[in-house]
Order: C-alpha cells, then structure tokens, then sequence
C-alpha cells in the first residue's frame, strides 16, 4: 500500500490519490460488495424492509436522490451503514440484510484508518503543528447498486461533489469519471485499488489548496451489474 504521506501528497498535487489495498482490505472488500451484489438481487419487498425514515440509514430505493436536478435522480439503489448506529436493535433485526450489514460494519474501521492517516498527513504537510483529527462517528459507508443494462441516459449519476471531508471509492465495473484539468476522464483502477477524492468540506479546511472532486458515473449498456462501495 502507497503511505498516507504519498496519497496526500498526491491529493495536494493533483487532487485525488490512489491507494494499494493491503491483502486483507482487498479480501474485506471484495467480500462486501459480494454480499451487497446478493442483498440488491431481493426482491424489492424484502429490501424495503431494511428502510428506514432517514435516507441516509439502510437501504434506499432508485431514485430517492439526485446530483443536478430533480428531474433527473440517480439510477441507483443504496445500503448505508452510520457507525454510531451499530447496535440499534431496528437495524440488527433485519434479517434479509443482516449479511450485508455485518461485512459493512468490519469493513468500515480499517477504511476510517486508511482516511484518518491520509487526512492527518495532509493537515501535517499544510501545518506541521496541526493536531490529529479523529472523525470516525461522523463518517459512514455506502453501497450503490447499478443496472446500466436497464437505463438508456448517458448518466445513471450526474456531475457532483459529496461536499464531506474524503471519499473513498471502489467499484466493480467501469463508469465512474473524475474531472481533472477541467475535463472528464474515466477513473482507471485496478481491482485492488481505492480511489481517494477530496470534498468540498476538505476545500474549506485546507484554504482552497485542494479543489472538491466532481464525478459522475457513465451509462455502460453492456455492464449487467456494478457495485460501488464508498466510505464518506
């Protein structure tokens, strides 16, 4: 794995990094998006028993979020996972996503440690005295569920920032695109890799050094499925 000084050095300099999965993180990974891949296969009875009020716990249905315009949601389904909500007992009693949940619960720790090295190794960089931050109950861990397939815009997600401090990414197949020198270009990963790309929150903290990273995700008909797990 690239260290946390090289993946903030890389985000000063051009404004997203990407990190190397360690053997174990890979295996974790690709283990959730596996378990999300047979969670988002339910039919949308059992997957809506996972809901809850908030849009931002559990799962959420297509269409319930938009980048630009309301006219035009995002043509995904999600599963969200808030740390400090661990030990609900709503959230631990839905058995048709208990397996989903639980993979994204140990997944979300060694991710939190990989943004909270990057992060404090940029405010270091900027500030040698800065003090360590630890942001850990105020993140969360999100998968997208795509059918590309089933869509016929060029966008199933529009052009947009997350507007937190970090993201960190990863997918199964081809769509996302990061905007760089003013232009789109399509994100290129290999399999045991995560995309770090700054917010607008990130911008405020740093004085403007690192600009948000807008993306979208591109229609690819010829893709069946595509998973994508963020950690915000």
């Amino acid at each position: 794995m690239i260290s946390e000084k090289k993946a903030a050095s890389d985000l000063l300099t051009t404004g997203f990094a990407v990190i190397d999965e360690t053997a174990s993180l890979a295996e974790l990974t690709d283990e959730s998006l596996e378990a999300g891949r047979r969670f988002f296969a339910l039919a949308s009875e059992i997957k809506e028993i996972c809901s809850t009020p908030s849009i931002l716990e559990g799962y959420r249905p297509l269409g319930k979020e938009y980048s630009e315009s309301p006219d035009r949601p995002d043509l995904t389904e999600s599963f969200s996972l808030w740390p400090r909500n661990r030990s609900r007992s709503d959230v631990l009693t839905w058995a048709s996503c208990l397996e989903l949940y639980e993979k994204l619960r140990i997944l979300i720790t060694p991710l939190c440690d990989i943004a909270h090295a990057v992060l404090n190794s940029v405010g270091t960089a900027l500030n040698p005295e800065a003090q360590a931050i630890r942001f850990q109950d105020m993140s969360y861990l999100q998968m997208n569920h795509y059918e590309p397939h089933q869509h016929k815009r060029d966008y199933l997600q529009d052009a947009h920032q997350d507007g937190h401090l970090l993201t960190l990414v990863k997918a199964t197949a081809i769509g996302l695109e990061i905007r760089t020198n003013g232009q789109f270009h399509p994100a290129v990963l290999e399999r045991k890799q995560i995309l770090a790309m700054p917010g607008s929150l990130l911008t405020i903290m740093t004085g403007g050094r690192i600009q948000p990273m807008y993306h979208r995700v591109r229609t690819h008909p010829e893709v069946v499925s595509r998973q994508s797990l963020m950690f915000f």
